[in-house]
């Protein structure tokens, strides 16, 4: 019997799945934590004050008369430059009609939808960059201040590396050091410089990359022997979320938008987001067969520096 096989058809519409997957990572595991808040001005201010510290040497005379008094002291003012970010998309009249594109059925929406991907993702690498803070001058643009350029109490640094953080009401970029491993000794070691500085370590959150995601399950063991744990279903367990340390517990996460030689200790009560102007989608004016839109927001970010810890300069692979 004659019969035409699916494989003599000629023309067919090729087997593209009606959802197209996102290849590239759009988690921003920060800005899921961090408190969002509006700010009036493009320079944000904040206050502040760190709890006096004991004295351990006061012993008073009975039926002293006092002759002097504590003026005591005022908090400091901080401040952070806000940043605007800008993408844009344009698309012709013809691109606009088409609905036989596989994967979508509207290509602004689709394309749209990926700028906004693109936003969070940037965001968060922006924040979280070894960058200078900086008002705008001519053809430079205000640059916020990125987290490494904050943190100068809590921190290891590679072997000529050095910050010098928030000063004359900008910050500094950071300098590189010589790259070396992570180990749960650096770990340790940054957890007990927040401690002694004040630092709320009970619930804190340690963001790594890949790699070093990876080192922190393979090696640290706290104070017990390493053992292979097996789940149900025999499936071993090789990763470390939750650290236990003398201080608390740290949760680890991978985080895909940072510098990969970084490791920050973050409580999210000492780091937030500050946005002066929200996402905003504007339509351009029409001058052809085409549409364009300008997506645009302007954001810093509020940093209470001995509040956070930096592990720098580590390896990455």
């Amino acid at each position: 019997m004659a019969l035409i096989n699916s494989a003599d058809i000629i023309d067919k519409k090729r087997d593209v799945s009606e959802i197209i997957s996102m290849i590239s990572q759009d988690q921003t595991p920060l800005l899921k934590i961090l408190e969002r808040k509006r700010t009036t001005d493009i320079i944000t201010e904040w206050l502040e004050d760190i709890n006096p510290a004991g004295d351990g040497t006061v012993a008073a005379l009975e039926g002293a008369d006092i002759s002097s008094y504590d003026a005591g002291s005022q908090p400091s003012t901080k401040q952070n430059i806000c940043q605007i970010y800008s993408d844009t998309i344009s698309l012709s009249g013809s691109a606009m009609n088409n609905k036989n594109a596989y994967g979508r059925k509207d290509e602004l929406a689709f394309q749209l939808k990926k700028k906004g991907v693109k936003l969070r993702k940037s965001l968060e690498k922006t924040i979280l960059k070894n960058q200078a803070s900086r008002l705008e001058s001519g053809s430079d643009a205000r640059l916020l201040g990125g987290l490494p350029s904050w943190i100068t109490s809590n921190v290891s640094r590679g072997s000529g590396g050095a910050g010098t953080g928030y000063s004359g009401a900008v910050t500094v970029a950071a300098t590189d050091g010589t790259q070396r491993a992570i180990s749960e000794t650096l770990f340790k070691n940054v957890l007990a410089l927040m401690a002694d500085n004040g630092a709320n370590i009970d619930s804190l959150k340690a963001f790594v990359g890949s790699f070093n995601k990876q080192t922190i399950s393979d090696q640290f063991t706290g104070s017990n022997t390493r053992q292979i744990e097996m789940g149900g279903n025999n499936t071993i367990n090789a990763s470390v979320n939750f650290y236990n340390h003398d201080f608390g517990v740290a949760s680890v996460h991978y985080s895909p938008n940072q510098e990969a030689r970084d490791c920050f200790l973050i409580h999210p009560e000492d780091f937030k987001v500050r946005v002066y102007r929200p996402e905003e989608l504007n339509k351009h004016a029409v001058t052809g067969d085409n549409v364009k839109y300008q997506l645009i927001t302007e954001y810093t970010t509020e940093v209470h520096e001995k509040g956070l810890g930096h592990i720098a300069d580590l390896t990455t692979s």
